[in-house]
């Protein structure tokens, strides 16, 4: 396939794609969406490894592309670019976005003050029962504890997790040590 089919081929889904063909937008989504997903990293630098933050940042561009009726993809030329090109663009701006987002936010909660607030002596942590409880977390949820939560210097940085799954991680980790605590009460 020459360059000049392969802009028709892209001219005429994109054509199928403004007038609301289905199977257009699956096609779009499908030859688009995993050179996204190879793009996005890239352009994290290495720092998030999280596929959570990465597709995620995949759907703002796909958003991005269909806000406001369509606009952006509705004022893209395939003559002057190819539409790989412009999502991979779309992706410099949502990554930008997100590191902006991300320094908006501060990190999650450390375990020490919430067991502070919790009336829970946070020395309770610096002994073997600290290991014992370490052993019953998955490895993302002890490195979560470890670095986000308690700050032990090299286990992670916050950065590395969505805000949200670094809220999902927060509560499975104090669920499990409530969990924890209730076993050796009882």
């Amino acid at each position: 396939m020459t360059l000049t089919d392969e802009i028709a081929e892209e001219r005429l889904l994109i054509k199928k794609c403004l007038a609301h063909d289905g199977a257009g937008w699956e096609r779009l989504y499908e030859h688009y969406q995993p050179g996204l997903l190879k793009s996005i990293p890239r352009r994290m630098h290495g720092k998030v490894h999280d596929p959570n933050v990465i597709e995620d940042i995949a759907q703002e561009v796909w958003a991005r592309l269909l806000a406001k009726d369509m606009r952006r993809f509705r004022t893209f030329d395939p003559e002057h670019g190819r539409l790989g090109s412009y999502l991979d663009l779309l992706a410099h701006w949502a990554v930008q976005q997100f590191w902006k987002e991300r320094a908006r936010h501060k990190p999650p909660a450390r375990l020490q003050d919430w067991q502070a607030e919790n009336h829970g002596p946070a020395a309770e942590f610096e002994d073997l029962r600290m290991q014992e409880f370490l052993g019953t977390l998955s490895r993302q949820e002890r490195r979560f504890c470890l670095g986000c939560m308690l700050g032990r210097a090299g286990a992670c940085e916050p950065y590395e997790f969505s805000h949200e799954y670094a809220q999902q991680l927060t509560r499975r980790v104090l669920e499990r040590w409530e969990a924890f605590k209730a076993r050796d009460a009882g």
